[in-house]
């Protein structure tokens, strides 16, 4: 869960974007990991929403790193279960391999860029907290253009 201003919020599901949506000082980042998280039912339209946006960058050309998010990262994608439908619904997230540790990927030492917004995918509520954490996570190159199959590009 996320903590804002005393307001908790419950993580609902998981977006990956290729290329990136959000850019750093005019980086586009090759992928962008959002999670998103809602304080109630989760309606899209009536709840309060916040949003984590973590900007992937290729590191590592094998997988193999003693960065955490890459191999954080490898487990989720590498899984034969991994399929962004699963990550859009939450209901259906205890799916995911108990491996998976989102504290590895995100850097909660860093800092965070944060502004009000929308939902980056239509009908596009105006309602969302935006987190954009300062700090890029490295993924694989293997497991980047997994996922630039999986999603499509741009996605």
């Amino acid at each position: 869960s996320l903590v804002w201003q005393s307001v908790q919020y419950n993580l609902y599901k998981m977006k990956f974007h290729v290329p990136a949506e959000h850019r750093l000082d005019g980086l586009q980042a090759n992928a962008e990991l959002q999670l998103y998280f809602c304080d109630g039912d989760c309606d899209e339209e009536k709840d309060n929403w916040a949003a984590v946006a973590i900007l992937l960058v290729v590191g590592s050309p094998d997988g193999v790193s003693e960065s955490p998010s890459i191999n954080e990262l490898h487990k989720l994608l590498a899984d034969p279960g991994f399929d962004q439908d699963i990550l859009d619904d939450y209901s259906q997230m205890e799916t995911l391999p108990e491996k998976t540790y989102l504290g590895n990927i995100t850097s909660l030492g860093s800092a965070f860029y944060r502004y009000s917004g929308s939902m980056t995918i239509p009908p596009c509520y105006e309602n969302i907290k935006w987190f954009v954490m300062a700090d890029l996570a490295s993924i694989a190159y293997d497991d980047w253009f997994a996922l630039w199959t999986h999603v499509g590009f741009p996605g």
